[in-house]
């Protein structure tokens, strides 16, 4: 009895053991997880919208609000994104002619995904909608390297590669073309690059 007595013990002691044991290796792995947990959460998400005009003077702009050097709005897993653009510029009281995402960036945790809009001058002055207007400004595409994404990338690098990326449609899209209007296809000239130019002739 003594015997089968001690075996119980001696048993139940390492059960306890195997248990403390699990209990630690738990608990290790949870302050793991935590302290990354950063590398498994989703980047928050916003959609950026560029909506580009050719002003009554003649000059390209794009508008935005006074706050801010462009229009962002959150990004939601339903409706596709050119739809939220879409029901964006309607709230604003606008039509686009044209909605085209141009391009993305990641910076400090966030994703935005960039659209350009083509809108009507006219309509736009029409419509009263409150944003502010300002001109494109002359820039160049930033490069980053052959595996990296460049470190800081300007609003008018990103208007600039959105017109570089819509000159190119100009010329290969058609329901781009038909979109278009003479003066806009007049203005992307300037964006396409020399190599390609001929593709317009």
């Amino acid at each position: 009895m003594a015997c089968k007595s001690l075996k119980e013990k001696a048993c139940k002691s390492l059960k306890e053991k195997i248990l403390l044991f699990v209990l630690c290796l738990s608990l290790i792995f949870s302050n793991q997880i935590q302290a990354h947990s950063g590398a498994f959460t989703a980047p928050h998400t916003h959609i950026e919208i560029i909506p580009l005009l050719i002003d009554l003077d003649g000059d390209l702009k794009y508008l935005h609000p006074t706050h801010s050097i462009s229009l962002e709005i959150p990004f939601f897993a339903s409706p596709h994104p050119n739809e939220q653009v879409e029901q964006r510029l309607r709230m604003m009281g606008l039509e686009a002619q044209i909605i085209h995402s141009t391009s993305w960036r990641f910076d400090h945790a966030t994703l935005t995904i960039t659209y350009v809009v083509i809108l009507d001058a006219l309509a736009v002055r029409q419509s009263g909608v409150k944003l502010q207007m300002s001109l494109v400004e002359p820039a160049s595409i930033v490069h980053g390297s052959a595996t990296r994404a460049p470190v800081d990338i300007p609003l008018k690098s990103v208007i600039f590669h959105a017109l570089t990326h819509l000159s190119w449609l100009s010329l290969m899209d058609e329901h781009v073309q038909a979109s278009l209007s003479e003066k806009w296809k007049k203005h992307l000239k300037r964006y396409v690059p020399e190599a390609f130019r001929f593709l317009g002739k």
